[in-house]
Protein backbone atom coordinates (compact mmCIF):
# COMPACT_ATOMS: atom_id res chain seq x y z
CA UNK A 1 0.00 0.00 0.00
CA UNK A 2 2.92 2.32 0.77
CA UNK A 3 4.26 1.81 -2.80
CA UNK A 4 0.92 2.83 -4.29
CA UNK A 5 0.78 5.99 -2.14
CA UNK A 6 4.35 6.88 -3.10
CA UNK A 7 3.60 6.25 -6.78
CA UNK A 8 0.52 8.47 -6.61
CA UNK A 9 2.53 11.17 -4.84
CA UNK A 10 5.26 11.00 -7.52
CA UNK A 11 2.64 11.19 -10.29
CA UNK A 12 0.94 14.21 -8.71
CA UNK A 13 4.29 15.95 -8.21
CA UNK A 14 5.29 15.37 -11.86
CA UNK A 15 1.86 16.43 -13.08
CA UNK A 16 1.88 19.64 -11.05
CA UNK A 17 5.47 20.45 -12.02
CA UNK A 18 4.59 20.04 -15.70
CA UNK A 19 1.49 22.18 -15.31
CA UNK A 20 3.39 24.95 -13.60
CA UNK A 21 6.04 25.09 -16.34
CA UNK A 22 3.40 25.13 -19.07
CA UNK A 23 1.47 27.86 -17.31
CA UNK A 24 4.57 30.07 -17.09
CA UNK A 25 4.97 30.15 -20.90
CA UNK A 26 3.40 32.91 -22.96
CA UNK A 27 2.32 33.57 -26.54
CA UNK A 28 3.95 36.11 -28.85
CA UNK A 29 3.38 37.24 -32.43
CA UNK A 30 5.58 35.59 -35.03
CA UNK A 31 7.99 38.30 -36.19
CA UNK A 32 6.97 40.76 -33.47
CA UNK A 33 3.99 42.98 -32.91
CA UNK A 34 2.05 43.56 -36.15
CA UNK A 35 4.79 41.98 -38.33
CA UNK A 36 2.18 40.25 -40.49
CA UNK A 37 -0.20 43.20 -40.18
CA UNK A 38 -3.17 41.04 -41.18
CA UNK A 39 -6.17 43.33 -41.57
CA UNK A 40 -8.61 40.46 -41.10
CA UNK A 41 -8.92 36.99 -39.60
CA UNK A 42 -6.26 34.33 -40.09
CA UNK A 43 -8.16 31.13 -40.88
CA UNK A 44 -5.30 28.78 -41.82
CA UNK A 45 -1.73 28.16 -40.73
CA UNK A 46 0.55 25.42 -41.99
CA UNK A 47 4.26 24.76 -42.44
CA UNK A 48 6.50 23.09 -45.00
CA UNK A 49 9.45 20.74 -44.54
CA UNK A 50 11.91 23.69 -44.70
CA UNK A 51 10.27 25.31 -41.67
CA UNK A 52 8.47 28.11 -43.51
CA UNK A 53 5.10 29.08 -42.04
CA UNK A 54 2.12 30.03 -44.22
CA UNK A 55 -1.01 31.92 -43.20
CA UNK A 56 -4.16 32.73 -45.13
CA UNK A 57 -7.72 33.72 -44.52
CA UNK A 58 -9.74 36.89 -44.47
CA UNK A 59 -6.98 39.48 -44.91
CA UNK A 60 -5.99 41.56 -47.92
CA UNK A 61 -2.96 43.23 -49.44
CA UNK A 62 -2.57 46.85 -50.58
CA UNK A 63 -4.41 46.00 -53.84
CA UNK A 64 -7.39 44.70 -51.84
CA UNK A 65 -6.71 41.08 -52.90
CA UNK A 66 -6.62 38.14 -50.51
CA UNK A 67 -3.30 36.30 -50.34
CA UNK A 68 -1.12 33.67 -48.68
CA UNK A 69 1.51 35.09 -46.34
CA UNK A 70 4.85 33.32 -45.86
CA UNK A 71 7.12 33.52 -42.82
CA UNK A 72 10.66 32.50 -43.82
CA UNK A 73 12.13 32.73 -40.35
CA UNK A 74 12.91 36.43 -40.67
CA UNK A 75 10.07 38.18 -42.51
CA UNK A 76 6.46 37.90 -43.61
CA UNK A 77 5.99 38.24 -47.39
CA UNK A 78 3.18 37.67 -49.86
CA UNK A 79 3.73 34.23 -51.45
CA UNK A 80 4.76 34.86 -55.05
CA UNK A 81 4.89 38.64 -54.63
CA UNK A 82 2.22 41.31 -54.73
CA UNK A 83 -0.99 40.04 -56.38
CA UNK A 84 0.60 36.76 -57.53
CA UNK A 85 -2.50 34.85 -56.38
CA UNK A 86 -4.85 37.82 -56.63
CA UNK A 87 -7.71 36.03 -54.88
CA UNK A 88 -10.84 38.18 -55.04
CA UNK A 89 -12.31 36.77 -51.84
CA UNK A 90 -11.65 34.82 -48.65
CA UNK A 91 -9.27 31.82 -48.50
CA UNK A 92 -11.05 29.23 -46.33
CA UNK A 93 -8.66 26.30 -46.62
CA UNK A 94 -5.01 25.59 -47.24
CA UNK A 95 -2.75 22.54 -47.29
CA UNK A 96 0.74 21.49 -48.41
CA UNK A 97 1.60 18.20 -50.09
CA UNK A 98 4.77 16.13 -49.63
CA UNK A 99 6.38 17.83 -52.65
CA UNK A 100 5.90 21.29 -51.11
CA UNK A 101 3.05 22.41 -53.36
CA UNK A 102 0.56 24.65 -51.58
CA UNK A 103 -3.16 24.44 -52.31
CA UNK A 104 -5.81 26.97 -51.31
CA UNK A 105 -9.55 27.06 -51.75
CA UNK A 106 -12.27 29.40 -50.65
CA UNK A 107 -14.76 31.94 -51.81
CA UNK A 108 -12.53 33.37 -54.56
CA UNK A 109 -13.33 32.80 -58.24
CA UNK A 110 -11.63 32.84 -61.64
CA UNK A 111 -12.45 35.16 -64.56
CA UNK A 112 -15.42 32.90 -65.45
CA UNK A 113 -16.88 33.38 -61.98
CA UNK A 114 -16.16 29.76 -60.94
CA UNK A 115 -14.63 28.79 -57.61
CA UNK A 116 -11.41 26.79 -57.90
CA UNK A 117 -8.43 25.35 -56.05
CA UNK A 118 -5.27 27.39 -56.56
CA UNK A 119 -1.88 25.67 -56.54
CA UNK A 120 1.51 27.20 -55.72
CA UNK A 121 4.23 25.02 -57.27
CA UNK A 122 7.16 26.95 -55.81
CA UNK A 123 7.30 29.35 -58.75
CA UNK A 124 3.78 30.48 -59.60
CA UNK A 125 0.08 30.16 -58.81
CA UNK A 126 -2.21 28.26 -61.17
CA UNK A 127 -5.73 26.89 -61.25
CA UNK A 128 -5.48 23.21 -60.27
CA UNK A 129 -6.31 21.11 -63.34
CA UNK A 130 -6.38 24.13 -65.65
CA UNK A 131 -8.96 26.83 -66.33
CA UNK A 132 -12.47 25.86 -65.22
CA UNK A 133 -11.40 22.26 -64.49
CA UNK A 134 -13.33 22.21 -61.22
CA UNK A 135 -15.92 24.89 -62.05
CA UNK A 136 -17.29 24.86 -58.53
CA UNK A 137 -20.41 26.94 -57.95
CA UNK A 138 -20.00 27.09 -54.18
CA UNK A 139 -17.27 27.91 -51.69
CA UNK A 140 -14.42 25.49 -51.11
CA UNK A 141 -14.23 25.19 -47.35
CA UNK A 142 -11.87 22.22 -46.92
CA UNK A 143 -8.98 20.58 -48.73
Amino acid sequence: MMKVKNLILVFITIFLSGSISVMSQSWSELGGTDALAANGEILNICSDSAGNIYASGYFRNSSDNYYVAKWDGNNWTELGGLDALGANSIIYSMCIDSSGNIYVGGEFSNSSGKKYVAKWDGNSWSELGGANALSANSFITAL
